[in-house]
């Protein structure tokens, strides 16, 4: 089941929304249970075949989580260890095992050695954000940042549907507190009509701008594959058309969760907000896939450079630098990278962005013309340097492999020639209109924290404002809501559900 479509708009939400709240009137517990079996209902009728493997990694953590809670302070180091280290082989297991069969064949095969057989094995849903968010918790609660919650309360926790298979990544603190205040569990007027909206918004990008550009991009990427050679205007266009698509249904993703979730009265943390308005890569990864970066700084980046920080200490310059800085990059990314995917693809993809932070750090810190950042001529070659570089480095992240993506690239670099031909006009206008919108729209972000911003709602010529706005929004979104309705027939899956 996914949010793009008649069985969940408009038959499981309002099952899910309605005994949600007359459970809850009854008994809190009720409520927690019923979102907790209604997701796990949710996460198997998408993929049956996953459930055992959820359930199982959702036992197996719970009750790492709670030695680790119980334990003696001597012990909890060792636990945690080996919560992390069944979580990353149950991961590699079902992401990785036969992109590491096929590496090892194509090893035997340059040495005539019989290849081994790939697993048959077919990757659950969601795999890398339910383990994640598992593992966040481990960490959490070695130390102490997180507290022993029942199992119902814990399954709902890993399983709640808005979020389960693509994200945000979440830590307990982020959402749990939330199940403990009655206000919760009785529906929210305001609550309810801002998650109304961001969920036809996200609807909205993903039905009327997402799949009408995706099938541009999966046509042109089907003519790639018959040794079609575009040249630089068609690569660039193409090239732009996927950044569009993938940002849009993303984007729209993260906004329906964000939605969803307010429709029950929870507060999700963000995910995206505005990316392609950073006027660096720095930037950019703070604003795009929010929850992986902070996942990723958090419990490998920053660890990592700190105890390159002290290894390096006291040598040369260069030392320094590259392990304080390079070096922890190119690591982190190259493994954010393939957390995408089970490609080598993927991989580039990861260190062309570390290529691209270090260039951007190195540039930070540099002591000279240091005055110039503020100028606002200066601003929009950072953003266009900085988009240009985003366009680009999503062309071997879409690309089915290396040799497609070094294709493309050629045709970029103007290889294959260039052919002054608009290659598509009713793409063209649509890629002028979503690029209308990127730069020049509000994020979800911005709308939601202004919605709920508990200071200026004291003043009730704010209140009036944003009450307002509310009513203008519930307009539109009532236009937006009927035109993806008649679109709904053929329902597509979000780009980031294979990840």
């Amino acid at each position: 089941m996914i949010f793009n479509s008649y069985s969940f708009i408009l038959v499981f939400l309002p099952i899910a929304f309605i005994g949600f709240f007359l459970l809850s009137k009854v008994n809190r517990s009720y409520g927690i249970t019923w979102l907790g079996f209604i997701s796990i209902f949710f996460y198997s009728y998408w993929s049956l075949y996953s459930l055992p493997v959820l359930l199982i990694s959702i036992l197996m953590n719970y009750n790492i989580g709670k030695k680790i809670y119980t334990t003696t302070l001597k012990n909890k180091f060792n636990l945690l260890l080996v919560g992390v280290f069944l979580n990353l082989c149950l991961l590699s297991y079902f992401k990785y095992a036969n992109f590491f069969i096929d590496n090892i064949n194509y090893f035997f095969s340059y040495y005539n050695i019989p290849v081994i057989d790939n697993l048959d094995i077919m990757l659950p849903i969601g795999i890398s954000f339910f383990t994640f968010t598992q593992m966040a918790y481990l960490i959490d609660t070695y130390y102490d940042k997180s507290r022993y919650y029942s199992f119902k309360n814990y399954l709902l926790f890993v399983t709640y549907f808005p979020h389960l298979v693509a994200g945000p990544i979440i830590h307990h603190k982020q959402v749990m507190p939330q199940f403990r205040n009655n206000d919760t569990f009785k529906p929210d007027l305001k609550k309810i009509t801002v998650g109304l909206i961001i969920f036809i918004i996200g609807l909205s990008k993903k039905v009327i701008i997402a799949d009408t550009v995706g099938l541009y991009v999966d046509k042109f990427h089907s003519n790639l594959s018959l040794n079609f050679s575009p040249d630089v205007i068609l690569s660039w266009f193409a090239s732009l058309s996927y950044l569009v698509q993938l940002y849009f249904d993303f984007s729209g993703y993260s906004d329906m969760a964000i939605g969803l979730s307010l429709l029950f009265g929870i507060f999700l943390p963000f995910n995206f907000n505005s990316p392609l308005q950073s006027l660096s890569i720095i930037d950019f990864w703070q604003r795009w896939h929010m929850s992986l970066t902070k996942f990723i700084n958090q419990y490998l980046f920053n660890p990592l450079s700190l105890k390159m920080i002290r290894y390096s200490m006291g040598k040369t310059i260069f030392i320094e630098k590259f392990f304080s800085l390079i070096f922890p990059i190119l690591i982190t990314f190259f493994l954010l990278g393939i957390w995408h995917g089970a490609n080598w693809t993927f991989a580039i993809f990861g260190i062309i962005h570390a290529t691209l932070m270090i260039i951007n750090h190195l540039w930070r810190n540099r002591n000279f013309l240091r005055d110039i950042d503020d100028n606002t001529f200066i601003k929009n070659i950072y953003w266009l340097l900085t988009f240009l570089s985003v366009v680009f480095s999503f062309v071997i992240f879409k690309s089915e492999n290396v040799s497609v993506g070094i294709l493309l690239y050629k045709g970029m670099l103007g290889s294959n020639g260039i052919n002054f031909i608009i290659p598509n006009i009713k793409m063209l206008i649509i890629l002028t209109i979503s690029m209308f919108l990127i730069l020049k729209t509000k994020s979800t972000y911005l709308i939601v924290n202004r919605f709920f911003d508990k200071r200026k709602l004291k003043k009730l010529n704010y209140r009036n404002k944003i009450n307002n706005e509310i009513s203008i929004y519930s307009v539109l979104s009532g236009i937006l809501l009927f035109l993806c309705l008649l679109q709904l027939s053929t329902p597509t899956t979000f780009l980031y559900y294979q990840f």
